[in-house]
């Protein structure tokens, strides 16, 4: 996802800081949410410890908007390199 942002980030950097523009978060966020929930779901199968087996829609969102406000964060500010993006993400994901 780091990548394919990178490649892309005038056009998400516009993007995410026009109000006009919200479909992209919202696309974004919603492709997201759709890989969270499928990744939870394959987790809850296969019994992963520490993976809830309900509220996954709620976990999904909660992934989904904190990780591309991570990203809005990342494209606003020069000095936060794509490694400090990737490193908050994984600080922030659950075990």
């Amino acid at each position: 996802m780091a990548d394919r942002v990178e490649r892309c980030a005038d056009l998400y950097r516009h993007a995410l800081g026009d109000p006009a523009d919200r479909g992209v978060y919202d696309a974004l966020v919603r492709h997201f949410n759709g890989y969270a929930l499928a990744f939870l779901a394959r987790a809850t199968e296969r019994g992963v410890p520490g993976v809830p087996e309900t509220g996954h829609q709620g976990v999904a969102q909660f992934l989904a908007h904190g990780l591309f406000g991570a990203v809005k964060a990342w494209l606003s500010d020069p000095t936060v390199t794509r490694d400090d993006l990737i490193d908050a993400a994984v600080a922030c994901a659950p075990a």
